[in-house]
């Protein structure tokens, strides 16, 4: 198993932070408009585009190890938790 988790860790750092739009511009959360960027541009991506473009947000991010874990044969869960 424990192989089976470095996979999928591997394949997870190939995903940075952020998004990119319908037109192709990358926003990273080091960009000091990002909020407001990303409530005017953000569209949720397939998981193939979040693939292909590798950037996406956390929820995102956390769906992609959950699909990953499945295909390994590794049972999780996840939660979504606001804060404010």
């Amino acid at each position: 198993m424990k192989d089976k988790l470095e996979q999928v860790l591997s394949r997870l750092d190939e995903i940075q932070y952020g998004f990119v739009d319908e037109a192709g511009h990358v926003y990273t959360d080091e960009l000091p408009n990002f909020a407001q960027l990303f409530d005017q541009k953000y569209r949720l991506p397939t998981p193939e585009r979040l693939l292909q473009t590798k950037y996406g947000v956390c929820w995102e991010q956390v769906e992609l190890a959950r699909y990953y874990l499945a295909r390994a044969g590794i049972q999780a869960q996840s939660y979504y938790m606001i804060a404010p």
